[in-house]
């Protein structure tokens, strides 16, 4: 497998049009400035990278639905319909919620630890859903679980990641919000990965500051099966690759 098949672009949707995060402050993204494109539309931004890249595989968050609002189904959906592999974050808390998704083998729903409101509606959605039809993601702030005491008070990370195994779940993503945009490479990912590595059977994606192929590629040596980025393939910090090399 080739070191640009393990990059995953990451498309961030608020208000139709997909915008630059960082470091998880909601209110202060803006319409993303791209050396791909100059449009914002989600359908467009996609294919821009999936033509500059080569890539099929990408990760969408519906910034609205995180927050509680409407999804942006108008944008989102058309692109289920696409020939690309997508992982769509549309802030799942409730079986209604996950009732409206249509069932696609390229689209793999994720459940997030800082949507889900308790361990019980995780357990109803991970029935529905399908465990290996959904990839879950451990979303932190500056180390500290978001909805850990939610879902898994007094649980240590390890029981966490435990549990979630016994449910079947095979992908999980581990992101870091406040690391998203920041350009600080690996830098703090290290307790991350220490503790991922004791779960190698697990499809493992991390993501957040991630700045040049190098830094993939050493993650990828580390046993990640897929690396989330934005801000640094917007910037041209990192281009594409030639025949997959460095």
């Amino acid at each position: 497998m080739s070191l640009a098949t393990r990059l995953i672009p990451v498309l961030d949707i608020m208000g139709r049009q997909v915008v630059h995060a960082q470091k998880g402050l909601r209110s202060t993204y803006r319409p993303l400035r791209s050396a791909w494109t100059d449009s914002t539309d989600p359908g467009t931004v996609l294919r821009a990278l999936a033509a500059a890249y080569g890539i099929r595989d990408f990760y969408v968050a519906d910034v609205d639905a995180l927050e509680g609002r409407l999804p942006n189904w108008d944008v989102i959906e058309p692109m289920m319909a696409w020939p690309y592999h997508l992982m769509i974050d549309l802030g799942l808390r409730t079986i209604k919620d996950a009732e409206r998704l249509p069932s696609r083998s390229n689209v793999l729903p994720i459940l997030a630890s800082e949507s889900l409101p308790s361990l019980s509606h995780c357990h109803e959605l991970v029935r529905l859903l399908g465990p290996r039809q959904l990839v879950f993601s451990l979303d932190f702030r500056s180390g500290q679980l978001l909805g850990h005491d939610r879902l898994w008070p007094l649980w240590s990370l390890e029981k966490i990641v435990e549990h979630l195994i016994e449910l079947g779940i095979q992908r999980m993503i581990v992101l870091d919000v406040h690391r998203v945009g920041a350009g600080q490479g690996l830098d703090g990912l290290e307790p991350y990965l220490e503790w991922m590595k004791h779960y190698p059977h697990v499809q493992w994606i991390i993501g957040g500051g991630i700045s040049h192929w190098g830094e993939i590629q050493q993650l990828v040596s580390r046993g990640i099966a897929g690396v989330l980025v934005a801000t640094a393939l917007h910037d041209g910090r990192i281009q594409p690759l030639t025949h997959g090399k460095v």
